[in-house]
């Protein structure tokens, strides 16, 4: 389909390739990773993609089948020094081109790559949790990374006079058709290659899969997986990131600000919301210890002294210590109760139910008026719950309203099915074998195959010439009977019906009734 991002020219090759394909199986072969827009570098040896002299695609005819034995001539690969401008991404991406055309089964639904560009964005502090994207931090980073000589080279320019460039879009909602060579380059800048990119978690866990290790020192399942339970909330000061609060069984929970970005993170401990029955049980038997100290306390228990104080204090534990001198807290360094912002499961509940509840009662209004009805409740998730909200919307609302289009379809159309029919014409008195007329081939001899093939539906007129224009089976080999037919009459041959037939190529056409009439009359023409 068309794209700024045009195909190679000619069919390329590499010579080191070469050499070792016809080592191994006495021939050369077409390789698909260097007919890919982008890959410049060959991700086995390392030398410059050379053109050969095989046009990639052929005006006259879609299918034309060369060797590419007989196409290449022996060519020394020019080395590349690894130092060059542009070796490294460039070589990366034909890696990642190569990695991907080997894969099966990899497709993903745009949602899947909006939520992973989402993610990654957030974690690069480009955007919030909640899918803002700062633009222009993210522009930055992309120009930085990729120099604009790199850009027009892979025909990848970002145009500075519009908001709506290619990359933004693909960063703020993915929902349409982008070169792969984009998402490539976007998935680049964002610090991933394509493995790691299509091996990300397809679902939101911020704090990955429990159980969660239980990282209280007092208790003897200290830095196990026996937390079962991890409830999110997303900050309202955090760029709304996610923040985790992990509840173990001893009674200790614990919280940190997410999302994870390496298997090291979920051993991290962020604040403490509550030391629970088995830390403060263990604080009592430190404390009557007579040998150690409050360091010593402090260090067994995961903590620094002034919070062993501040407990010791709220506990009602004896001041002085027994031996061991330590004075009491005064009450401004004492412990102040705090309300916990964890999200209660009856109000999370509850809250959901009211969201389906009125998304069941209105189904036919759009989201902007859907969350008129309730918009405490919308405000609630919106805060605490975005992605569960998010795959519980109302459709997208159909327009009604017809845009005027500013393109002047009936009178292209006229001018268009002018153009067909001379194009037609044109194709038909090519010298040589015969090439058939097809919507494709004439849509490639004027330049507007992609509109034949998209819009057709706007273009009657054109679509009535192309329907009398474009030739059956049926009606092309007969042409080529008539051609093959002449040339034998003009070498002064008298071939068998068998040889009319295979110099034809007709085989698999040759019984049905007009191919027949037409062998026939070709044979009685040629004697």
């Amino acid at each position: 389909m068309a794209s700024r991002v045009p195909l190679p020219q000619w069919l390329r090759f590499c010579p080191q390739c070469v050499q070792e394909d016809r080592r191994k199986f006495g021939e050369c072969y077409w390789h698909r990773v260097y007919q890919i827009p982008g890959v410049e570098i060959c991700p086995l040896h390392k030398v410059w993609v050379r053109n050969s002299a095989v046009p990639a695609q052929n005006v006259q005819t879609r299918y034309e089948f060369i060797s590419a034995e007989n196409a290449i001539s022996d060519t020394l690969p020019k080395e590349i020094d690894e130092n060059e401008q542009f070796f490294e991404i460039l070589f990366a991406f034909a890696h990642d081109t190569q990695w991907l055309l080997n894969q099966r089964g990899l497709s993903q639904d745009l949602p899947t790559f909006q939520f992973w560009y989402r993610r990654l964005l957030a974690d690069l502090g480009l955007s919030t949790y909640r899918g803002r994207v700062d633009r222009n931090a993210l522009l930055l980073r992309f120009k930085n990374m990729y120099a604009s000589e790199l850009l027009r080279m892979l025909h990848c320019e970002l145009d500075e006079h519009t908001e709506d460039s290619w990359l933004v879009r693909l960063a703020r909602k993915p929902d349409n058709a982008q070169h792969p060579l984009h998402h490539l380059l976007f998935i680049h800048c964002l610090e991933q290659r394509a493995e790691t990119f299509f091996h990300l978690p397809t679902e939101n866990k911020p704090f990955g899969t429990g159980p969660w290790p239980c990282l209280n020192p007092a208790c003897v399942h200290y830095l196990e997986p026996k937390i079962k339970k991890c409830d999110i909330i997303y900050s309202s000061y955090v760029s709304g990131r996610p923040i985790g609060t992990f509840s173990c069984d001893c009674g200790f929970i614990y919280s940190r600000t997410g999302s994870d970005t390496s298997a090291e993170d979920r051993w991290k401990r962020g604040k403490i919301e509550a030391f629970g029955h088995v830390w403060e049980k263990k604080l009592g038997q430190l404390w009557a210890n007579e040998k150690l100290s409050l360091r010593a306390i402090a260090r067994e228990l995961g903590v620094d002294p002034l919070t062993i104080k501040r407990q010791a204090t709220r506990m009602g534990l004896s001041f002085p210590r027994p031996v061991r001198k330590s004075s009491p807290l005064n009450e401004t360094r004492q412990l102040r109760p705090r309300i916990t912002r964890i999200p209660e499961k009856e109000k999370l509940e509850s809250y959901r139910a009211v969201w389906i509840v009125t998304l069941q009662s209105y189904p036919d209004i759009g989201i902007k008026t859907l969350r008129s009805k309730v918009p405490g409740v919308y405000t609630w998730l919106y805060r605490n719950d975005p992605f569960w909200l998010n795959e519980h919307r109302p459709p997208p609302m159909k327009r009604t309203k017809q845009r005027n289009s500013p393109v002047d379809w009936s009178g292209r159309d006229q001018e268009l099915a002018e153009i067909v029919r001379a194009s037609a014409e044109r194709l038909r008195k090519i010298p040589g074998r015969p090439s058939r007329i097809s919507l494709s081939a004439i849509g490639r001899d004027i330049g507007q195959l992609s509109l034949l093939q998209q819009h057709l539906g706007k273009l009657p007129i054109t679509a009535i010439t192309l329907r009398k224009l474009v030739e059956s089976r049926e009606v092309f080999a007969v042409r080529r009977v008539q051609w093959v037919t002449e040339q034998y009459r003009q070498d002064h041959t008298h071939p068998t019906r068998w040889e009319l037939v295979k110099k034809a190529g007709i085989e698999r056409v040759a019984m049905l009734p007009a191919v027949k009439v037409a062998v026939e009359a070709g044979l009685q023409v040629l004697g």
